[in-house]
């Protein structure tokens, strides 16, 4: 384990600002507007880590949606992940650049907004880097048969 993925492990992973070095590529530090791009596949991401969660999306109370965090080729990334949720259902990661005033929905393909489940009970968004503009983040799940978003509490923000 690299000693700074390891220093993170160790230092709470559950909190709110996540402290460590930042690498981010320099497609991604150019990236205009709305965009989730360059985006990654989460589950090649090293060293996860639940950042936020919520159980109950809509009328679907055993659905949970969870926002996680990890490492792919030294770069920060987050993504979404909806389990215990019904064909139909979709979870998306959004971030926004001014504190939740506004915000942009990131799915699979990355800026289709939900990335929904179609068999199974789960399903994860493409994983975005943390950039200087892309920090703040928020996880949503949607119950399709309610039509229904639920997220996760508060607007989570990466340094």
């Amino acid at each position: 384990m690299r000693r700074s993925h390891a220093a993170l492990l160790m230092a709470g992973l559950g909190a709110a600002l996540i402290a460590g070095p930042l690498t981010v590529p320099a497609e991604a530090a150019t990236t205009p507007g709305n965009s989730c791009g360059p985006a990654y596949d989460s589950k090649k991401a090293e060293y996860p880590w639940v950042v936020d969660h919520k159980v109950g999306v809509g009328k679907d109370r055993h659905a949970t949606i969870t926002m996680k965090a990890g490492w792919i080729n030294n770069v920060k990334v987050i993504w979404g992940k909806i389990d215990g949720a019904q064909i139909g259902d979709g979870v998306s990661l959004r971030w926004s650049d001014n504190g939740g005033t506004s915000h942009w929905n990131c799915g699979r393909p990355a800026n289709k907004g939900y990335a929904t489940i179609s068999s199974g009970g789960d399903q994860y968004t493409l994983a975005v880097p943390v950039t200087s503009a892309r920090r703040a983040f928020k996880v949503c799940g949607r119950d399709k048969s309610a039509n229904k978003v639920t997220c996760t509490s508060q607007w989570v923000t990466f340094g």
